[in-house]
């Protein structure tokens, strides 16, 4: 309830997507129930999953249950998982022209490879949101802003495997309660 008004389902929804907390809050249903013409509904508030500081940290067993085989053997989550945390992606490769017209510049993580002395293949370009913007600033992925159209946008360096079975360099914390 807000100011004595209930929420819609996309009300609650869109003010969850501007919440600038780093934690995700959802509201579950437990039961529902009608009893003598009233109805009863038992909710749970939950924290989901985040990102902070390149880690990955699990708070609660659906969200652990709910990575793979593979994440929990190699103990950082893939690509997908991370896409998933973006959420909002708009593959454009087009955005290839203008990083070379220099219109593109580093938000986040680095795009050059020291240790070989080039710069990284970016084969992959996804126009982000916000939202994903400040997700992907908690790790070292290659974020990269426009400034002429206000836009961020993602840089993939892998291309031709399925990104569930792609690992990125974020750790999963577990942090679960016992």
């Amino acid at each position: 309830m807000k100011g004595g008004i209930e929420e819609t389902d996309s009300q609650a929804k869109k003010n969850r997507n501007n919440c600038t907390e780093p934690h995700d809050y959802r509201l579950e249903h437990q039961m529902m129930s009608i009893n003598h013409g009233v109805l009863f509904i038992s909710m749970e508030v939950r924290i989901m999953s985040y990102i902070e500081n390149n880690k990955y940290v699990i708070t609660n067993d659906r969200d652990y249950k709910e990575l793979s085989e593979y994440e929990i053997e190699d103990g950082h989550i893939s690509y997908e998982r991370l896409a998933e945390k973006v959420d909002s992606m708009i593959l454009c490769n087009e955005m290839h022209k203008r990083y070379y017209e220099g219109k593109l510049t580093l938000d986040n993580g680095t795009d050059y490879d020291e240790e070989n002395d080039q710069y990284c293949d970016i084969y992959q370009w996804f126009i982000i949101d916000n939202q994903g913007a400040s997700t992907l600033s908690e790790t070292d992925e290659i974020v990269y802003y426009d400034e002429e159209l206000e836009i961020y946008v993602w840089g993939i360096t892998h291309f031709g495997t399925s990104w569930s079975i792609v690992m990125t360099d974020i750790e999963i914390d577990d942090r679960r309660e016992e």
